[in-house]
């Protein structure tokens, strides 16, 4: 009897770990973008993209997302459908409770995938889904440094493309970190009209620990 309660209660310790979020798993998804030589942030989607885009899906929202890159910065362009646009009343560091687009991206290729707290290097940042262009880096506790956005609305969603430098990654030159494994991940956040103004975030990988813990990111080889 007393073994069995010892195997019960080692079973609820360890579901109640994996529901915290805090595991690292060695089966999360690798993201291989190619680089891009003709981007254009135009909000067409006229760059020669071989990598196959990332789908984000929850309900009715929706999000076709192309990543790529060049030598100076990362490069994405996102088709994103959802019935409540324009919730975006938020500025800097609450960028990310209205529409918006976050971006997670490690530039230390020696991070142990399975730290759960920020390093100095594991950086985590917001494009608002609004014609005011506006930007944040949560690491640095200011806007992006030289972004090229653009962004326009369509029925019932938006299109954004955007291209962030590398220096807001702490990435002076490519070659420090091309063809390591990194950690990186993206999200779709949708605002609502509820009472109390919830966000919907829909991620790639990780659950909902995303914003503060790393070891739930997926992982890119640039």
């Amino acid at each position: 009897m007393q073994k069995k309660l010892i195997n019960i209660f080692f079973l609820l310790i360890m579901s109640l770990t994996v529901l915290s979020g805090v595991n690292y798993t060695k089966d999360q998804p690798i993201l291989e973008p190619r680089p891009i030589p003709d981007i254009q942030i135009d909000g067409e989607l006229k760059e020669s993209i071989s990598t196959e885009p990332l789908k984000l899906k929850k309900g009715n929202n929706s999000a076709t997302i192309y990543i790529g890159y060049d030598s100076n910065g990362l490069y994405f362009y996102a088709d994103v459908d959802c019935p409540t646009p324009k919730m975006n009343n938020k500025k800097e560091g609450d960028l990310n409770k209205v529409d918006c687009i976050e971006i997670f991206l490690s530039s230390d290729p020696n991070a142990d995938f399975k730290r759960t707290k920020y390093g100095v290097k594991d950086f985590h940042l917001g494009i608002k889904a609004s014609k005011e262009n506006e930007t944040w880096n949560w690491q640095y506790k200011a806007p992006l440094v030289n972004p090229e956005l653009y962004y326009k609305e369509k029925d019932h969603g938006y299109i954004m493309e955007c291209k962030i430098p590398w220096s807001n990654f702490d990435i002076g030159c490519l070659c420090k970190v091309n063809g390591r494994v990194l950690s990186f991940d993206i999200a779709l956040d949708i605002g609502t009209t509820g009472l109390f103004g919830n966000r919907t975030q829909i991620r790639w990988c990780g659950d909902k620990s995303i914003d503060n813990n790393p070891s739930q990111w997926g992982k890119a080889v640039f």
